[in-house]
């Protein structure tokens, strides 16, 4: 066959620029068709409505602070407070913020805590969340934990943590953990601090005990650390005529009743009510009124072994007895000489049972002839010379 004819250089270069001229229209062709298309498949999807929008942030917040959560054990005390003072609207990282907190002053780092302003982050964070129960139960767990140190009292209380855990009792007096924490809190900043006990009173914190009290009676903690904080309160006149006037001594009395074999309880009743007769007839009488004598004499029987029961016990019989004729023969009828005695030679080497029995028996002879021909059956005197010789080195004993 006859070769293909060639075609004029000139006509051969028309047709290839005919042809990249054609290409390059249909490509920007089917661009234009394209970005058309894309502009109608947008106005045909919706944007996301905010509802959308706060669930996949929210979503994003739950998968960062689960990730924080899973490492706060593991960070130290300021690195926790660094977190919760970023994340301070999150109720859940301050809840376990201060738990990681108080975990860390157990293993025995309160300085840590201190330093790092761990108090000034829970306060916060009670402040913020005063209406979420969880955040007011840690928070008052490290607070109560940190007062144990006396030098930290002061510091505490100025910050505001006396206010704070009243606050947090006030506003969830259902919540046992919130009330057996905040109790905690109280006495421990109230232990041998003369104004925390004016500032707790001020504050209404003996009505929040009595209240917890009663809000609470089948729960052992909560009745045990009510009674350690009005024992604490306690040796102030003002809390005295205060708890009396807002019937703690019954609270007192129902407490030890409901719960005779736990020990802290009777531990804590004996010494509130102990503080509470002291130097003061007015109260001496409810106290027998309510109860309270008996009481006392069952914690005595009922825990013999415990020599704080027994020495609180028996210095609660002496307050009691003294000056008050009908106190001291309800003592006899109840068999207290006997409680007493059996303390002390239950006892005879802790000076305190020594000391505050001797004290009971003086008080339960003195223009009291029955008292006294009833000590002396039991063996008494004998019981009181063996303490002589086995504390002759204590003035207390010897007194």
């Amino acid at each position: 066959p006859a070769a293909p004819l060639a075609l004029p250089a000139a006509e051969a270069m028309g047709c290839a620029s005919s042809a990249a001229s054609n290409a390059i229209t249909e490509a920007v062709t089917i661009s234009v068709l394209r970005a058309s298309m894309a502009m109608e498949k947008e106005k045909e999807t919706p944007p996301p409505d905010p509802e959308t929008i706060a669930k996949e942030q929210e979503e994003r917040r739950n998968a960062q602070r689960e990730e924080l959560l899973k490492q706060m054990p593991n960070l130290t005390a300021q690195e926790v407070v660094q977190n919760m003072v970023l994340n301070l609207p999150d109720s859940i990282v301050q809840e376990h913020g201060c738990g990681t907190l108080a975990a860390v002053v157990l293993a025995g780092g309160w300085e840590p805590v201190v330093t790092a302003e761990g108090p000034k982050a829970a306060l916060e964070a009670m402040g913020m969340h005063q209406a979420v129960a969880a955040v007011q139960e840690q928070g008052c767990r490290l607070l109560q934990l940190l007062a144990l140190r006396p030098e930290q009292q002061a510091e505490l209380t100025g910050a505001g943590a006396v206010g704070a855990a009243v606050k947090a009792m006030q506003a969830h007096p259902k919540e046992e953990g919130v009330q057996e924490q905040g109790l905690a809190a109280m006495h421990n900043l109230a232990a041998n601090h003369q104004s925390n006990k004016m500032k707790v009173a001020a504050l209404k914190g003996v009505e929040a005990v009595l209240k917890a009290m009663d809000a609470h009676p089948a729960s052992e903690a909560v009745q045990e650390h009510a009674c350690w904080a009005l024992h604490i309160l306690v040796p102030n006149p003002t809390n005295q005529d205060k708890i009396v006037a807002c019937g703690g001594i019954l609270r007192i009395v129902k407490a030890m009743t409901n719960f005779p074999s736990a020990a802290e309880i009777q531990k804590r009743g004996v010494w509130a009510l102990c503080n509470l007769a002291y130097g003061h007839s007015k109260n001496q009488a409810v106290i027998s009124e309510k109860g309270g004598i008996q009481v006392v004499i069952e914690a005595m029987t009922s825990h013999a072994e415990n020599a704080e029961v027994q020495e609180h016990g028996a210095h609660a019989l002496k307050n009691l007895a003294a000056n008050n004729a009908a106190n001291r023969d309800r003592i006899l009828e109840l068999q207290g000489p006997q409680a007493v005695l059996n303390a002390m030679r239950a006892h005879a080497s802790v000076g305190g049972v020594q000391e505050q029995g001797c004290w009971a028996l003086r008080d339960l002879v003195v223009e009291c002839p029955a008292g006294k021909a009833k000590i002396q059956a039991l063996g008494g005197p004998g019981v009181v010379q063996q303490a002589l010789g086995n504390h002759a080195d204590s003035p207390s004993v010897q007194k």
